[in-house]
């Protein structure tokens, strides 16, 4: 049997607490609440600056009961998280574009303008192009709601969004 080369008591350190730093976020849009015509938009979340969000999935709850599709977006990209969700589709129906993609070059050129290309390193190692889904937050940025479609005012919908801190 070989010898280990490792001792991982030294490596981790005694009593220290390890912690994640990925997150999940539930956020449910209610339009009862905040009814939209198409064009318009909402703000539910703000994204904090130095997180790489890797998805932003979203579940109808509450079917709105006539034709409506929404997008999920930030200001200057109104449907960069998600493009044309039929929020008047079968209840617990869910938008299979969870994965967002960057390249390596874009991601790295951002991480280098706000000085953390060391972290985004060590988190995404050389993975080339492919390796990457997800995408970097430099400053603390507002997520929108948009009606694309129809006029949602009844529908509600569950937004999973996963993401990891680099700060």
């Amino acid at each position: 049997m070989a010898v280990a080369i490792f001792d991982i008591k030294k490596l981790v350190g005694k009593n220290t607490p390890q912690s994640s730093r990925d997150f999940y976020i539930p956020k449910t849009i209610k339009f009862a609440e905040q009814a939209l015509a198409v064009g318009q938009d909402a703000e539910f979340i703000t994204i904090p600056a130095n997180t790489l969000l890797f998805s932003c999935t979203p579940i109808l709850k509450v079917a709105e009961g006539g034709v409506a599709t929404v997008n999920v977006g930030t200001e200057a990209v109104p449907d960069l998280l998600v493009t044309g969700f039929d929020i008047n589709g079968a209840v617990n129906s869910v938008k299979t574009v969870s994965k967002l993609a960057i390249t390596l070059a874009v991601a790295a050129s951002q991480a280098q303008e706000q000085q953390i290309l060391d972290k985004v390193d060590e988190i995404i190692g050389v993975l080339g192009d492919n390796g990457l889904h997800g995408w970097f937050f430099a400053v603390d940025t507002p997520l929108r709601i948009t009606a694309a479609t129809g006029n949602p005012a009844v529908a509600e919908v569950l937004l999973l969004l996963k993401g990891l801190d680099v700060s």
